[in-house]
């Protein structure tokens, strides 16, 4: 006789509430295949054109930013919900790294 063993994945779900400045710029860290990034949602309202998402990755390789639909909270929460790693980080810890990425890339 043969003992088969496997791994059950469970889903518990919990619910968070989180402390936010300013509902129109939330600052959220993510992974992506195992890379950890910090994304910006900025804006609010009715119009895209004033939305923005803006990723970046804390080793300074990656800054995108791409237009948002919906709102900052909304975007946030879509991605606060899809692992329980992703949490907010603050404002200016992300303006920081902003920052630092947006010179890096220029220079190069």
């Amino acid at each position: 006789m043969k003992i088969l063993t496997y791994n059950i994945k469970k889903v518990i779900e919990a619910e968070r509430a989180v402390h936010i400045k300013d509902e129109a710029f939330i600052c959220v860290e993510h992974r992506v295949d195992g890379s950890t990034r910090w994304t910006a949602f900025i804006g609010k309202g009715e119009s895209n054109r004033d939305k923005r998402m803006i990723t970046i990755s804390p080793s300074g390789d990656i800054l995108d930013i791409k237009r948002m639909a919906g709102s900052a909270e909304l975007n946030a929460i879509s991605l606060l919900k899809r692992d329980s790693f992703n949490s907010i980080i603050k404002n200016d810890l992300f303006m920081e790294l902003y920052d630092e990425t947006k010179k890096e890339l220029t220079e190069i």
